[in-house]
């Protein structure tokens, strides 16, 4: 059969809810986002010099996972059977263990405020190319505007900082990192869709999160970074942060994200609403951490928060006005 293309934007219809749900679903997309956004700022106010990446990033989701299994079981939500949607909770777990990693890596190499920009805003992207791709589809008018307007963003995030510079270096290993993660969250948000609607969010997310922590534990020993008796040093403040990682901007955060974007139009629009982090991060980097963009680091993020934009009107436009382009 020949390759059919038609040039119209993916749409998924909703059945069997009203249009509060999917607004409920956006809302709790951006909380899960303005809970990610405290994580870089949380870490960066650690005075703990001990505790790694690793064993951080380990400790966090084994709090958040073991929290969300204790809550399913005690509240009946975890399925007495043994039949599970392995695939998306394989996915799911893995794509969040890579998103982790590359993540805290991303954050000292080019800092939080580019990093959390680039990782939330690069996913809907993929996701819309992906989606095109599979429906066979060329994306419509908007989607592809968005497209160009996210690579000029990236391109002027590049820009010399004077005019005495061909190009300011580039940190080729940070942008690795930040498009690893981009993928690996890509992953997770289509995954966390289709989990939610196998088995209760709060257990499906958390045994997502248990297989991310046993993914994160072999790393960290791989690395040898997991040297939990450092727990032992962390004074009370230190304690209260990581705790706050675990229960809210790690488990909180992902029950959510896993429950709004399962009530979301589509994955590709539940994830442009988690594109308030940015702001959020780049307001508590600002104002915690003293850490400021400059300005064409500054325009090309907005760059790609306004490709965001479109993509969202491209999303919630009925499919017989995206079928006229």
């Amino acid at each position: 059969m020949p390759l059919v293309i038609r040039t119209a934007c993916p749409t998924l219809k909703i059945s069997q809810f009203s249009g509060v749900v999917p607004f409920a679903g956006l809302l709790l997309v951006m909380l899960a986002a303005t809970l990610w956004a405290t994580v870089g700022v949380a870490v960066g106010m650690m005075d703990n010099q001990g505790l790694g990446a690793d064993a951080l990033g380990f400790i966090r989701t084994l709090i958040g996972a073991g929290v969300l299994l204790a809550a399913a079981f005690a509240t009946g939500a975890a399925p007495r059977g043994l039949r599970l949607p392995l695939r998306p909770l394989l996915v799911f777990g893995i794509g969040a263990a890579i998103f982790q990693i590359c993540l805290f890596r991303a954050f000292r190499e080019v800092g939080v405020t580019i990093t959390v920009t680039v990782t939330v805003c690069l996913p809907p992207i993929i996701l819309a190319v992906v989606g095109a791709v599979m429906a066979r589809r060329l994306p419509c008018a908007m989607v592809t505007t968005a497209l160009l307007v996210a690579a000029g963003g990236v391109a002027a995030i590049l820009l010399p900082v004077s005019g005495t510079d061909l190009l300011r270096p580039v940190n080729a290993e940070g942008w690795a990192l930040m498009l690893t993660a981009s993928f690996a969250f890509a992953a997770v948000a289509a995954s966390a869709r289709r989990l939610s609607g196998a088995v209760a969010p709060l257990f499906g997310t958390g045994l997502g999160l248990a297989i991310c922590a046993v993914l994160l534990a072999a790393h960290a020993l791989i690395q040898g970074d997991l040297a939990l008796s450092q727990i032992a040093t962390l004074d009370e403040a230190d304690l209260a942060i990581l705790l706050y990682l675990g229960l809210f901007a790690t488990g909180g955060a992902y029950l959510a994200f896993a429950t709004g974007i399962r009530l979301c139009r589509s994955s590709t629009s539940g994830l442009v609403a988690s594109m308030i982090e940015p702001a959020i991060a780049a307001a508590l980097a600002a104002t915690l951490l003293g850490e400021f963009l400059r300005p064409m680091e500054l325009v090309g993020c907005l760059a790609v928060i306004a490709a965001m934009v479109l993509i969202w009107r491209a999303e919630s436009r009925p499919a017989t006005s995206a079928a006229q382009e």
